[in-house]
């Protein structure tokens, strides 16, 4: 029995660790955002709002924040010059290529 807990915990810790080192496509992702701003005026504002709400999102839950790669090109802005900067994504409802995915 114990045996069988190990290994499913073994398996649940290798799967979180493969999908947390999941290269971010920034060139996919950047062209999908541009595809939805230039698509009509509404449908950009409304895209923009929810990137908004998103954010305060992700801001409210992780303090370090602003040490994602991937949160400062949802909100369209520069890296800070010094930082420890982290290459993954947020974990599940969190992420930020899923949020960014639902608008396809």
């Amino acid at each position: 029995m114990e045996n069988s807990f190990n290994k499913k915990v073994e398996r649940h810790l290798e799967q979180k660790k493969s999908l947390d080192q999941k290269q971010v496509n920034y060139n996919e992702l950047r062209e999908l955002k541009n595809k939805i701003y230039e698509d009509s005026k509404e449908r950009a504002f409304k895209f923009h709002e929810a990137i908004v709400e998103f954010s305060k999102k992700i801001q409210l839950k992780y303090p370090d924040y602003q040490n994602y790669k991937i949160y400062h090109f949802l909100i369209g802005s520069s890296l800070p010059e010094e930082g420890n900067f982290k290459e993954e994504d947020f974990p599940s409802e969190d992420s930020i290529v899923k949020f960014l995915n639902s608008f396809k």
